[in-house]
């Protein structure tokens, strides 16, 4: 199976790190019964992040090199950035879809259950 990263050795060594084109992605699964397992998303290509941090909230769009403090949402603003951040977002969960959760009120497949038989 191919890796997927990058050296920072040129970093480590005080020398310039070749810019990286390519999208990043995060997710973060939440528990309890406020969440009940709800996801929710980031991904930032260059200086542009488009996340959501509370379930009732739409994802939002910030420039990190202008505003790294998230604090003025660009959606309204940036539509083709906001579209093509949104496309790849939505790609990258269908490549995902597949790929097993811990349960909301449980552990996840492949870890140890460590709580005693009731």
């Amino acid at each position: 199976m191919p890796l997927d990263g990058r050296s920072i050795l040129p970093t480590l060594l005080g020398k310039p790190q070749r810019a990286e084109d390519r999208f990043l992605f995060w997710v973060r699964l939440e528990g309890g019964a406020r969440y009940a397992g709800k996801r929710f998303y980031a991904v930032r290509h260059g200086d542009w992040k488009l996340l959501q941090n509370e379930a009732s909230e739409p994802l939002r769009l910030f420039n990190l090199k202008d505003d790294p403090q998230e604090k003025t949402d660009l959606s309204a603003k940036q539509p083709e950035v906001y579209a093509e951040l949104q496309k790849a977002l939505d790609e990258h969960i269908a490549r995902c879809a597949p790929v097993p959760h811990r349960a909301p009120g449980g552990v996840g497949p492949g870890e140890i259950d460590n709580r005693k038989p009731k």
